[in-house]
């Protein structure tokens, strides 16, 4: 039987977790522990971090009153990654450590579009490459050494979103620091004799009256040459083809009467 979340608090401490249970039971491990599960759930989501801070600091969050904690579990990012993932994981059908890492997410999945820096580089690489400059846009934006009510945090950023903070950063920092967008490595090239066997065998077919031979290039293992003549002889023997009524060919090497009836009663 499958043990839910609900099933496992209400049996207490001394029921042991199973599955999800078990990540939830690991996220209640204090921060910087192995496996700690609310730390993993913010870096593999910005969505999430960048939710606890709106709702958090929302007007609608009345944060003298103990509703937050009553639903969440507590006021910090960590305690919010738990809630998400106690409310919402399973409906957006997220499992840790199947994300591809903490980065803002792009528009579609497809490459960075939209708006750019003053010489190119586009506003979304930016939060993709560094999760670090997308977090420090909601911890200073909200954070007490900010007064949201001035005009000071516009005046130094230049607008309240977070793509406004990454343009920011990069001109007052980025830029000086050397950071590049990253860019996608290419495919190897493949190494010479690694490339796919030939799917299509030689073909050997009739031309008129001739037997038609596909040229020999040399990198065929499964060539086998014709016989070649005594070594006194000191040329291969050339191939003596008979047709039969019955539809069969036959290809022998040429004795030497032939060849020199071949070749006009040369010596051999």
């Amino acid at each position: 039987m499958q043990t839910s979340i609900f099933d496992w608090l209400a049996a207490g401490d001394d029921a042991e977790p199973t599955g999800r249970t078990a990540l939830l039971s690991s996220a209640a491990a204090p921060a910087g522990s192995d496996g700690d599960l609310a730390a993993q759930i913010l870096r593999e989501r910005p969505d999430v971090y960048a939710a606890y801070y709106r709702e958090f600091y929302s007007a609608l969050n009345d944060r003298h009153s103990p509703a937050w904690v009553d639903r969440v579990g507590g006021n910090s990012p960590e305690d919010y990654a738990r809630y998400w993932f106690r409310t919402y994981a399973d409906r957006e059908g997220y499992t840790p450590g199947e994300s591809s890492g903490a980065s803002a997410a792009l528009e579609d999945g497809e490459a960075p579009v939209g708006r750019t820096t003053y010489d190119g580089v586009p506003i979304a690489k930016i939060l993709a490459d560094r999760p670090d400059v997308f977090q420090a846009f909601f911890t200073e934006y909200y954070g007490a050494g900010n007064d949201r009510h001035s005009g000071a945090w516009v005046q130094r950023v230049g607008g309240n979103t977070v793509e406004d903070y990454a343009d920011y950063w990069y001109k007052a920092h980025g830029k000086a620091e050397g950071y590049r967008p990253s860019v996608a490595s290419p495919q190897p090239e493949p190494a010479p004799g690694d490339e796919p066997p030939d799917d299509d065998p030689p073909v050997f077919g009739e031309d008129d009256d001739d037997l038609v031979i596909p040229p020999f290039d040399g990198d065929d293992d499964d060539f086998i040459p014709p016989p070649e003549a005594d070594p006194d002889i000191g040329l291969a023997r050339p191939l003596i083809v008979t047709y039969f009524d019955d539809g069969t060919v036959d290809v022998t090497p040429a004795t030497l009467e032939q060849m020199r009836s071949l070749f006009d009663g040369a010596a051999f």
